[in-house]
């Protein structure tokens, strides 16, 4: 009887390893894998909020991120997306990128609402 107990913790171990990789995965896709963090207030309070022509927030805009050059050379789907996050009705993002140091571009849109709105960004550490 322990063994059979044993091998059940093993699998549960093994089992929470594997579910554990898959959001470690999930995460980076949605929001990036490097090291600095960028939102909203990247640069400077609000410097990176989605506004309209009155400073209201505007909701719902999709924010994806590429490596500018990738951008620059078409290649702009998902695959290529660095992260993405949406804005709050606040215009504030849902949720921060973390991005390695490099320059970047920002493609701001919500579907016959806003945008694209194209923004570029130089990401260093520290």
């Amino acid at each position: 009887m322990a063994d059979a107990t044993l091998e059940n913790q093993v699998t549960i171990l093994a089992n929470q390893t594997t579910i554990l990789a898959a959001l470690t995965a999930i995460r980076a896709a949605l929001t990036g894998a490097g090291s600095v963090r960028v939102d909203h207030n990247f640069g400077s309070t609000d410097a990176l909020r989605i506004v309209d022509g009155d400073g209201d927030g505007i909701d719902g805009v999709w924010i994806q991120c590429f490596i500018k050059s990738d951008y620059d050379a078409g290649n702009r789907s998902a695959s290529f997306a660095k992260g993405s996050t949406q804005t709050t009705v606040t215009g504030r993002w849902l949720r921060p990128l973390y991005l390695d140091p490099g320059v970047y571009t920002l493609c701001c849109f919500k579907q016959d609402a806003f945008g694209p709105d194209i923004r570029e960004i130089t990401v260093v550490e520290g």
